[in-house]
């Protein structure tokens, strides 16, 4: 039905598992999902930053089903992106001191 969302809670301690998979490491966690696009953005978000929740509803609410779509591939690419440039920079890290190590050995 357009226009509702529909809310549901997850009690931490009696769900870890599911927590751990789904990478929550703050509480409260909010999730936001679309039938046509599936997950659209997750984000840790506490009482005093309730209004970011307020404003991605309205964002999705305001949204045709190809433009959710669009920004969930979209933010799907970022969170890639994040991850590879992570992965990256630990790499680069690990091979400077390794570099160091084998310069100091000489």
């Amino acid at each position: 039905k357009k226009g509702v969302f529909r809310f549901a809670e997850v009690e931490f301690t009696a769900n870890a598992k599911l927590c751990r998979a789904m990478k929550i490491k703050r509480l409260p966690y909010v999730h936001f999902y679309k039938a046509c696009a599936g997950r659209l953005t997750h984000f840790s978000c506490g009482p005093a930053k309730f209004q970011k929740v307020v404003d991605q509803m309205n964002e999705y609410l305001a949204m045709s089903d190809e433009e959710i779509i669009f920004a969930a591939t979209m933010d799907e690419g970022q969170s890639l992106g994040d991850e590879l440039a992570t992965v990256l920079q630990e790499q680069h890290h690990n091979q400077g001191l390794e570099n160091l190590n084998a310069e100091s050995n000489l």
